[in-house]
């Protein structure tokens, strides 16, 4: 199983689907290049490639093995892929046809097949600068093999990619606000789940040219040890593979109905029927302890994190104002840079939580499965010298680990020393089950995290900030313009910032000490504080008798009563809210009368000292 292109193809989708759909500016789009001039550019990026990767293979053949190489190569493939999409703003390009913008999914498989067209060049131009006794495929027949390793990874995307691209094109109200929302990411979710454990594990038997087991022989061994354990397997599988030393077998599937056994001729070839005995037995205990179904618990947990945490982690970011800002400026100066830095945590938690915290247990599940050998022979070497041919007949790989299989050196010590202290396995299957409970346990609080956070709290703070950010960025255009900040403090004052209200008033008061919307809704705000000291009263009488001389309307009056009713003076008071109704209108009437009793009460009580 290609774990390491697994992994390479799920970062790319994250760049893939992260990439801007419509160019960052105007002026700045794609360079200034139309749509034809940024296919040739992406086109002299994709030789740059293929001459890097031919110049690479070529001086460093000698040092590396070209496999290894190639492994490594594949993460630079990433490096292009981005190139295109954000310096490039390929998909972006692409958005201009009206199709593509209808169907945002469209854009997105054309960004599949541009990684695709990068990893096949990878794969072709390693092979074909291999010497002869480095492989025994043309770069064709490698090339074919490959895109049939990967193909089941692939299809659960392509065929959620074209459902999604077909709702889209139908003609049916709030399908795209439907797609865009929670519930259908969960049932998307759980279609994908469905076709990992049923459609995957039957289409990997055709994709990678799999025979049923006819020889009765062999048939039989593997059937008994299969009816010891009470396995069932839909099929038993021949599994070719175009080197003859390319010796494994694996268990795909969890249901019984879409589950098969897979086994490589090189190890019908060159093991034992012991030797197979136990291979087979570590192939059983993958099912056995559940190990598949445990990676089902991963993927998952992987999709509890990311759309569980992923808002509140935002929230949380953007309730921070300088944290706010940073982003805003980002996006507003440097938007790619922005637009990079978006995908890349998601790119480190993809790596961190596969490649490394996957990586234990699946490292230690076949540690647990080599242990099965002891139940079917009571003793390790069997599997120990099966697993030391393996190690030769791959290239001498014995001190060769991986992040997802301990070396085989570490293997047979493990089963060396279980052998010698029987205890070692206990304590290490005590070990396992005890980390086993502790990730499930911390899923579980990860998926209650969210109630348990102020959420809501953060995410009123980043609507706060955001306003606020955008606001001073829309004031900073118009720094001479009073009624910008009159504007602006309406809507902060809307939202229960008074003193962010009294600032921007007070900036617009700067410009236009004459303004009298300014005047009114400054005294309007500090008259109506509870707190509001004697001073700050006074200086709002001020402001407000300034605004009814220099717009005599209603609401000024009205504001005027309000201050003089603050101040203790109820006969100024209900003078000014009559003579605010005087000035209203028809629809206004009711209000101001009402405004009118008001005042009557604070006569009644002028004579109480102002606190």
């Amino acid at each position: 199983m290609p774990y390491n292109q697994i992994i390479n193809l799920m970062l790319a989708l994250v760049i893939i689907v992260g990439a801007p759909v419509k160019p960052f500016s105007e002026d700045d789009a794609a360079f200034q290049l139309d749509i034809y001039q940024t296919l040739g550019m992406a086109g002299l990026v994709f030789v740059a490639w293929c001459v890097i990767v031919h110049i690479v293979t070529r001086q460093t053949a000698q040092r590396y093995h070209p496999f290894a190489l190639m492994e490594r190569l594949q993460w630079a493939a990433l490096l292009f892929l981005g190139i295109n999409l954000y310096l490039l703003e390929l998909k972006a390009c692409l958005s201009q046809f009206d199709w593509i913008q209808r169907v945002t999914s469209i854009g997105d498989m054309a960004g599949l097949l541009l990684y695709m067209l990068y990893t096949v060049s990878l794969w072709y131009i390693t092979v074909r600068n291999m010497q002869p006794a480095e492989t025994l495929q043309t770069p064709v027949s490698f090339v074919a093999t490959r895109l049939r390793m990967l193909l089941p990874a692939l299809l659960p995307y392509m065929i959620l990619t074209i459902l999604e691209a077909v709702l889209q094109m139908l003609p049916v109200p709030g399908i795209q606000a439907f797609l865009s929302t929670t519930t259908a990411s969960l049932v998307f979710l759980i279609a994908f789940l469905g076709m990992a454990v049923t459609l995957i594990p039957w289409f990997i038997q055709y994709s990678w040219g799999c025979i049923p087991l006819n020889e009765t022989y062999l048939k039989n061994i593997i059937e008994t040890i299969l009816q010891r354990f009470r396995i069932r397997f839909s099929k038993i599988l021949i599994w070719p593979q175009p080197d003859d030393r390319n010796c494994t077998a694996a268990v795909v599937g969890i249901i019984s109905k879409f589950r098969y056994l897979l086994i490589t001729p090189c190890l019908l070839k060159y093991l034992s029927t012991a030797e197979l005995e136990a291979v087979i037995a570590h192939e059983i205990a993958h099912i056995r302890y559940r190990h598949m179904l445990w990676y089902v618990i991963f993927m998952l947990g992987y999709s509890l994190i990311l759309y569980n945490l992923s808002d509140p982690l935002i929230a949380w970011i953007f309730s921070h104002k300088d944290l706010a800002k940073t982003a805003f400026w980002l996006d507003s100066e440097h938007p790619k840079m922005s637009s990079i830095l978006m995908v890349l945590p998601f790119m480190l938690f993809i790596v961190g939580y596969f490649r490394f915290f996957m990586g234990y247990f699946m490292r230690n599940f076949e540690r647990e499965a080599d242990s099965a050998v002891f139940e079917i022979h009571g003793a390790p070497w069997h599997l120990i010298n099966a697993l030391e041919k393996i190690g030769i007949l791959a290239g001498n790989i014995r001190n060769q680990p991986s992040w997802h299989h301990y070396s085989i050196a570490e293997r047979t010590q493990f089963l060396q020393d279980v052998a010698l202290s029987p205890d070692t396995l206990n304590q290490f299957k005590k070990k396992l089950k005890f980390y086993k409970m502790l990730m499930l346990v911390t899923l579980g609080l990860l998926a209650l995290s969210p109630r348990l956070m102020p959420v809501g709290i953060w995410q009123e703070n980043t609507k706060v900030n955001l306003t606020e950010i955008y606001l001073e960025k829309l004031l900073h255009k118009e720094q001479e313009r009073p009624e910008i900040y009159i504007m602006v403090s309406q809507i902060f004052l809307e939202r229960g910032h008074k003193e962010k209200a009294l600032e921007l008033l007070e900036k617009a008061l700067q410009f236009n000490p004459e303004q009298p919307d300014a005047l009114n809704n400054w005294a309007w705000i500090t008259t109506t504080e509870t707190d509001a000291t004697p001073a700050s009263l006074k200086k709002a009488l001020q402001y407000s008798q300034k605004a009814t001389q220099l717009k005599p309307i209603a609401p000024f009056f009205d504001t005027l009563a309000e201050c003089y009713c603050r101040l203790g003076q109820g006969r100024e008071a209900r003078a000014y809210a009559q003579k605010a109704l005087d000035l209203a209108t028809q629809t206004e009437k009711t209000y101001y009368e009402r405004r009118l009793q008001e005042m009557d009460e604070c006569r009644e009580i002028s004579s109480v000292p102002l606190r």
